[in-house]
């Protein structure tokens, strides 16, 4: 399937305007009235961090909407990423027991 990435919520209305392909945003956002505006727009978020998966749990069960994931992983570059295999194991457990994920 092909993606647009973008690393923002600014980027991510830029390019909606012209594609009507999935697009996914890099880094995290932890604002909630700002996922609320992307989960309308159904922006597909990137999971980095337990953290950052709570807040997009929180807020999708506050919406009652289904959003979709990817998961990071850090390879080695050591920018962003799951890089605790304990945290991601976690992470997928969560992932399984919600409805909205």
């Amino acid at each position: 399937m092909d993606y647009f990435a973008v690393s923002s919520a600014n980027e991510f209305f830029s390019v909606k305007k012209y594609v009507t392909k999935p697009i996914m945003i890099l880094d995290p956002i932890y604002d909630k009235n700002t996922l609320k505006k992307l989960i309308d727009f159904e922006c597909e978020f990137t999971v980095s961090n337990l953290k950052n998966l709570d807040v997009l749990l929180d807020i999708s069960r506050e919406v009652n909407k289904q959003i979709r994931v990817h998961l990071a992983v850090n390879t080695g570059m050591n920018r962003f990423g799951f890089n605790n295999l304990s945290e991601f194991k976690k992470c997928i457990c969560r992932i399984k027991k919600s409805k909205n994920i």
